[in-house]
């Protein structure tokens, strides 16, 4: 599946002091998954759903914290594979 080669391209929705990235958001291209997000914090990953209207960012928690993007693209997988998502 596509999303085994995909590139995670991280906006920083917070730095620190030095302006690292503390929490930073990939919003998973339309065409793979369309509403689905990934929330990186800390070394920590979940899996986010839009809600509300397409395009209005609005997340809610799709799935537990996971530790690995191995384990983050194992989760993208199963929810476009059960999910009827928003076209």
């Amino acid at each position: 599946m596509i999303l085994s080669k995909m590139r995670p391209v991280w906006e920083p929705l917070e730095t620190d002091r030095d302006g690292r990235a503390v929490c930073a958001v990939w919003v998973v291209p339309r065409i793979v998954a369309s509403g689905l997000a990934v929330l990186r914090e800390r070394g920590r990953y979940r899996v986010m759903r839009e809600i509300g209207m397409r395009g209005s960012r609005t997340y809610e928690a799709a799935g537990p914290w996971l530790s690995s993007m191995g384990k983050v693209r194992a989760e993208l997988i199963a929810l476009t594979d059960t999910w009827s998502l928003k076209p």
